[in-house]
């Protein structure tokens, strides 16, 4: 049975605006010509089948933040970007905003954990000087065998201690140990029960999240040559999705289960969800799952993300 002209608008409509598309296919579809479905579409809209708003940036973060505030209770930063933005620029925009709220943050006194990565170097480059007074910054994970991380967090805890005139305390311990009782030797040393003490203490934690997927973690331990195949195979099988400074979790959030740990030098997540104000700063569609664990999991209070990361991680 043909459809009548109002029929066929619907159809060219739900076509092409919720189905993305292309006129020449929907043409195709109802036997008729391209120009023929322009002209539908045109109908669509003056007749009322389709309404059309143009809706500002900041209309359409608030929507999102709005979202996220109720789905995950976080306070969101959802920056705004052109649709045609590519990812570098994303990722800059977002270590823009991430500054912006650590500046807002940093008081007197306060006490700031950081885990280093490429993110939180990036948020280190566009800092504004606001100097606190006897503020203090803790690391949260170490360094390892390779020169990998080193430069970012010897430049990055010099910048971030220029800004706000505060005192560092590095983490001079390597990122992962051979054994888990030589963890339990190293736990012991005076040294790094001052650094877990002061991060239990800290005001704020600023950190990016690691990613795992099919095993495989995050670059920065693949190409510092800190895991091999078997570990890749262990983080596989306890089905880790994610790190944070180092300590992995699975898709609920959960760190108990992965083996992995009894070998990072990485923050106990339970002294991670008592920081009053755990800020994750992150940009990319490839952080949503384990952005996601996260937030299951209590360890963000505040989150900072791209409007494109935003819109996937609200689709799933």
């Amino acid at each position: 049975m043909a459809l009548d002209e109002d029929e066929q608008a619907i159809y060219a409509a739900r076509e092409y605006y919720e189905s993305g598309r292309t006129m020449a296919a929907i043409a195709r579809d109802l036997h008729v010509s391209r120009s023929s479905v322009s002209r539908l579409l045109a109908r669509a809209r003056e007749v009322g089948l389709v309404q059309i708003h143009v809706l500002p940036p900041r209309f359409r973060v608030n929507d999102l933040e709005k979202r996220l505030a109720e789905a995950f209770e976080v306070r969101p930063r959802v920056i705004a970007l052109p649709e045609s933005a590519p990812a570098p620029e994303a990722y800059a925009r977002t270590a823009r905003a991430g500054a912006q709220l650590l500046g807002e943050l940093m008081e007197p006194d306060t006490l700031l954990a950081l885990s280093w990565g490429t993110m939180v170097n990036a948020i280190s480059e566009v800092l504004e000087s606001k100097p606190c007074t006897n503020s203090r910054i803790v690391m949260t994970d170490g360094v390892g065998q390779s020169e990998s991380g080193v430069h970012y967090s010897f430049g990055m805890l010099e910048r971030f201690a220029t800004a706000f005139g505060s005192d560092v305390q590095q983490f001079p311990f390597p990122i992962f140990v051979d054994s888990a009782a030589a963890k339990d030797i190293l736990e012991r040393e005076q040294l790094l029960r001052h650094v877990r003490s002061l991060i239990a203490n800290a005001d704020v934690f600023a950190f990016n999240l690691g990613t795992v997927q099919e095993g495989i973690p995050s670059q920065p331990y693949v190409s510092g040559y800190f895991l091999d195949e078997t570990d890749y195979r262990q983080l596989r099988e306890d089905a880790a999705v994610g790190d944070v400074s180092t300590t992995f979790f699975d898709a609920s959030g959960a760190s108990d289960g992965i083996r992995m740990n009894a070998r990072t030098t990485g923050p106990d997540l339970r002294t991670v969800r008592e920081i009053p104000r755990r800020v994750c700063v992150t940009s990319g569609v490839v952080k949503v799952p384990a952005l996601r664990a996260a937030l299951r999991g209590g360890l963000v209070t505040d989150l900072v993300l791209d409007e494109g990361t935003a819109e996937v991680l609200l689709a799933h």
